[in-house]
């Protein structure tokens, strides 16, 4: 039961974070280059799993500055259960690219982006 209301959750942030061109825009001004990645929810079974695919792009873009668990942190994603229960919030932020941050010095690229949608719709296998 809570993995089918997660997924239809996740489903419905995906399609408002998909809806409108300026969703995949970085802020208005911005230097920021932020190309957009493909919201669709289908799964694109490639064999991506969160200890191959997804943690050394968290480990490189995510944890230095603000997700690494420490008590003055933003909510934590070092592990995969701490991923799992933000994935909706990571699906907005990746779509709306307002993580990470343009200022905070770890960008993250278009294909480390789309690795982590791709790895959402598939429902995050471990």
């Amino acid at each position: 039961m809570i993995a089918g209301f997660r997924t239809v959750c996740l489903a419905t942030v995906l399609a408002l974070c998909a809806c409108g061109s300026s969703s995949n825009a970085p802020p208005e001004g911005s230097p920021y280059s932020c190309p957009a990645v493909d919201a669709s929810a289908t799964c694109a079974v490639d064999g991506s799993s969160f200890v191959a695919t997804i943690q050394p792009i968290l480990a490189k873009s995510c944890l230095p500055a603000c997700h690494d668990g420490s008590p003055d942190a933003a909510w934590p994603l070092t592990d995969y259960d701490d991923v799992q229960a933000w994935t909706t919030f990571v699906a907005k932020d990746i779509l709306q690219c307002t993580m990470p941050p343009p200022q905070s010095g770890y960008p993250i690229k278009q294909s480390d982006r789309q690795a982590i949608m791709d790895w959402i719709s598939c429902n995050g296998p471990p």
